[in-house]
C-alpha cells in the first residue's frame, strides 16, 4: 500500500516541506492499494499520523486523523498550534489499527525548516 498526499491542492508521494511554528492547514492522505486502487479503509477504527525526529526518534506528533471516506480511503489531519514545534528532518507515517490488526504505511521523509 501507499499514500497519496493533498496539501494546498497539490499531490504529492510524501509530505512536503513543512514550516516550524506553522499551523491551521489541513493534509489529505489518500491510502492506495498496490494496484493504486483506492483502499477500503471501513474496518479500520483509527489512523494515526505519525511523524518522528529521523535522529532522535523523538516523537513529534502521533495524533488521529478523521476519516473522510472509508470506501476511497481518504482521512485528514489539521495542524495544531503545537505540532510543529521544532525543525529537522522527520520520518512520516500513517498507522492503522482495527481490532484484529494494527500496519503502517511509510510516507517517508520530511523537512520542517525553521521560520525566516
Amino acid at each position: 500500500m501507499k499514500v497519496v498526499i493533498v496539501k494546498d491542492n497539490e499531490t504529492y508521494d510524501k509530505i512536503p516541506t513543512l514550516y516550524e511554528d506553522d499551523f491551521g492547514f489541513i493534509v489529505n492522505f489518500k491510502v492506495k492499494d498496490d494496484l493504486n486502487a483506492n483502499y477500503n479503509i471501513g474496518s479500520t477504527s483509527e489512523v494515526l499520523l505519525k511523524i518522528v525526529n529521523l535522529n532522535t526518534e523523538a516523537v513529534l506528533i502521533d495524533n488521529t486523523c478523521e476519516i473522510v471516506s472509508s470506501t476511497s480511503g481518504t482521512c485528514r489531519y489539521e495542524f495544531k498550534e503545537t505540532d510543529l514545534n521544532t525543525s529537522g528532518i522527520f520520518v512520516c507515517e500513517l498507522e492503522m489499527s482495527s481490532a484484529i490488526q494494527r500496519y503502517s504505511i511509510s510516507m517517508g521523509r520530511t523537512l520542517i525548516k525553521e521560520n525566516q
